[in-house]
């Protein structure tokens, strides 16, 4: 059942700014068909931002009448599974209708083929909803801060690709991110440019259009970027390019 306006402005608080030279609030949209994730993620807001606000719908509709109706939000937490409207349908619609407003994706699965799908279309992160409070409130002050937000545990072998080599684990991710601003300085101007594009969850015959290169050409560059920032794969490469201020 959808939540009522009653049951938005529950979770909205107070929307007025904060007073005369303080920044405004935090405004951040939850559009999800679960009350118990609503309120899991309102206290999580509450104890990171105690001035922010979060607004809460049900389903896509009722998100987009509160995001029109609503000015000033930043940030909208969208659930992939929402009834009548859900999966990819949800988030292009989404994009669609507003490309500006960044979009985090909340999923009960850690499939890598959904999360770069995910990031593909346009998200700036994705959160698991087995996700503790630790690793969700990093998510959202990440993605607050520019950065796109992908779970590290996520990152290593593909169960789809047993032949893949495991990549490090999460501790040997953040390392490699610390490492890869000097990589990335040392990179040539095209290799940085298809490590945006592969931040951006571009597929290589995307960076191929894009740039105006064969997909031959393509796949020796990511090769080399994924080489030089000390990733196995795509999506180690989106986690460690975020990590080291590589944004969209």
């Amino acid at each position: 059942m959808s939540p009522t306006t009653s049951e938005a402005d529950r979770l909205a608080g107070n929307p007025e700014t904060a007073g005369d030279g303080e920044p405004p609030v935090r405004r951040m949209l939850l559009i999800d068909d679960h009350p118990l994730v609503a309120d899991g993620l309102q206290a999580l807001v509450e104890t990171l931002e105690p001035a922010a606000m979060l607004l809460w719908a049900g389903t896509f509709e009722d998100g987009f009448d509160i995001l029109e109706r609503e000015p000033g939000i930043t940030l909208v937490l969208l659930d992939l599974k929402l009834p009548g409207l859900g999966g990819y349908c949800a988030l292009d619609r989404f994009r669609a209708r507003r490309p500006a407003t960044p979009v985090v994706v909340l999923s009960g699965s850690v499939d890598r083929a959904l999360i770069l799908g995910s990031l593909e279309r346009g998200a700036r992160g994705f959160i698991p909803k087995t996700a503790n409070r630790e690793e969700t409130a990093r998510a959202l002050q990440r993605v607050a801060g520019g950065e796109i937000y992908v779970p590290a545990e996520t990152m290593n072998r593909d169960p789809a690709r047993p032949d893949e080599l495991p990549g490090p684990p999460a501790d040997g991710l953040e390392e490699a991110a610390a490492r890869a601003g000097a990589a990335i300085g040392r990179m040539t101007h095209r290799q940085r440019e298809v490590l945006r594009l592969l931040v951006q969850g571009r597929t290589n015959r995307l960076i191929a259009d894009e740039l105006g290169l064969s997909d031959n050409t393509v796949k020796i560059h990511v090769s080399a970027v994924l080489r030089a920032i000390g990733a196995t794969n795509r999506a180690q490469a989106v986690f460690i390019a975020s990590r080291a201020g590589i944004v969209v």
